[in-house]
């Protein structure tokens, strides 16, 4: 009877633990001041559209552990990256870790509640683990670059660049427009065959409706975009992604101090943001892992559905 009863609830344990009860209680009570009850009706079926990260992606990465991933390449200037909606941060440690070494900056993979849940809070939480660096860019791939992402963070806090893939500001819930914004560098990257927020004109944001070309509207007129040729909205042709992203953190990191002479705001003090600091693991560029997550990235792009790759990248006009 007893083995019985251990047995059962065991079983009830891994269910709880794979429907992450915690983690969805969380993402509606995110999505309700944006959706209102369509929160949790988006929220459902969100758990069955998990997609989880290669192997290869996967690689060097600690089997099990809830911290945040941390690409130690440098520690003048960092960044926070958030991955898209359902989608296993692992699948961008290939692109986060090159990013720390050619950038020679310190990248954080975030791991978001329920793989959606991106908060300002957060965000502070992330940086106060590192309160030696003063300059930070945040940004990401589709939601996790989004206005329910970091379009958000970057609208509440002073960072100083903001990098999104195969994303731009959404008409959904609160609309966040950063077109009045010179104190900080974005970089949109598009892709030519996405299908969510196709760079092509007239083409209708899948998610939250209106015209893209519009959304454009809301980020400053100093913005690079650059349009991937035959990449698609899963893998972003990955390769010519970091090169771009790269060149983001090299310039947010030489303007700081122009950027700080603009506003008179102080940029968030990492000290007073979190007093709790869980433990991450840093993965040093020079490590084995780094060797072996750079040759997996090349092979495989974000480690999502890495179907088609760039064969040619244009960079657009923030106006055009």
């Amino acid at each position: 009877m007893r083995r019985n009863q251990a047995i059962a609830g065991a079983i009830v344990a891994a269910l709880l633990a794979w429907l992450d009860i915690v983690g969805f209680v969380r993402c509606v009570v995110y999505l309700w001041p944006s959706l209102g009850p369509t929160g949790l009706i988006l929220t459902l079926p969100l758990r069955f559209k998990f997609k989880n990260a290669s192997p290869a992606a996967r690689a060097g990465l600690p089997r099990i552990s809830f911290a945040p991933y941390e690409f130690v390449g440098g520690d003048s200037v960092g960044l926070v990256f958030y991955p898209g909606a359902a989608v296993e941060a692992a699948a961008y440690a290939p692109l986060c870790r090159r990013v720390a070494e050619e950038a020679k900056a310190t990248v954080i993979l975030a791991r978001p509640p329920f793989r959606m849940v991106i908060t300002t809070r957060g965000f502070r939480q992330l940086t106060a683990r590192h309160p030696s660096i003063k300059t930070w860019a945040t940004g990401g791939h589709s939601h996790g670059a989004s206005s329910l992402g970091a379009v958000a963070v970057a609208n509440e806090t002073e960072v100083r660049g903001l990098a999104m893939l195969g994303a731009v500001p959404m008409n959904l819930g609160r609309v966040i427009d950063l077109s009045a914004r010179r104190d900080i560098e974005v970089l949109n990257v598009l892709a030519s065959e996405d299908n969510i927020t196709s760079p092509k004109k007239g083409a209708v944001l899948k998610y939250g409706g209106g015209l893209v070309e519009d959304m454009f509207k809301m980020l400053p007129k100093s913005t690079r975009r650059v349009v991937i040729k035959g990449g698609n909205h899963a893998s972003d042709a990955a390769s010519e992604a970091l090169r771009h992203r790269r060149d983001l953190m090299l310039r947010a990191g030489a303007s700081a101090t122009t950027a700080s002479r603009r506003t008179t705001a102080s940029a968030p003090s990492a000290s007073r943001t979190s007093r709790t600091r869980s433990r991450g693991t840093s993965y040093p560029s020079s490590s084995a892992s780094g060797s072996a997550g750079s040759a997996a990235m090349t092979r495989r792009g974000c480690g999502v559905r890495c179907s088609s790759y760039a064969t040619d990248a244009t960079v657009v006009d923030a106006s055009g």
